[in-house]
Parts: structure tokens; sequence; C-alpha cells
């Protein structure tokens, strides 16, 4: 599966859909969505259901676009940590205890 990263609004919230894997070929390009929609909204969901891997990296940009739009009063949350190798990354980090994980893009939207 290829890497590819998109932004689509949904209400109030930013929703990035990230396919593929998220390495240190692909991470600029989740990275600089990310700022994108932090430029926008404090309210943004990644939705890594179709996610097949992430390295530290790709989480790493995450964390980081969470700790500023938090600044601001905002969030960022996680939805579709489905795929085990995905979950893992953010359990053993220990990434998974700063975020809302939600299993769809719907229960993290009525969150808000």
């Amino acid at each position: 599966m290829s890497f590819s990263v998109k932004l689509e609004n949904r209400n109030a919230a930013a929703l990035i859909h990230v396919t593929g894997e998220v390495d240190m070929d692909t991470f600029g390009k989740l990275e600089a969505l990310l700022k994108k929609a932090a430029g926008n909204t404090d309210t943004i969901i990644v939705n890594l259901a179709e996610c097949t891997n992430i390295n530290s990296t790709g989480v790493g940009v995450i964390v980081n676009i969470h700790n500023i739009v938090k600044k601001r009063g905002g969030k960022v949350v996680i939805t579709g940590l489905n795929t085990p190798k995905v979950k893992k990354v953010f359990e053993i980090m220990g990434w998974i205890k700063i975020f809302s994980v939600f299993d769809t893009v719907d229960a993290a939207l009525n969150s808000f």
C-alpha cells in the first residue's frame, strides 16, 4: 500500500487520513499537512485506520502538533488504532497516554 495523507474539514475539526507506512521517507508529508491543519483549527483528528506502520519519527510529528495545539486550548485525537504494529508503537513509547483514542472518526467527532 502506498503512502498518502489527506486533509478533510469535518465540522470545526481538521481530519487527517493517513494511508500506508509513515517512515523517514514519508513523515514530512504528514508533518506539512498537520501544520497546515494546526494553522486553521485547534481540533485535529488523525485517522490511522489505513496506516500500516508508523515509526517514532512519525508519531513524534503528531506529538509536536499536539503540544502546539494544546497550548492554545485545543486537542489532537487519534482514531483507528486497529493495526497492531501502529498501536504497539503508541503503547511502547507511552504516547497512547497523552491522546484521546477513538475507534472511529464519528466517535471522535461526537466527543467535541
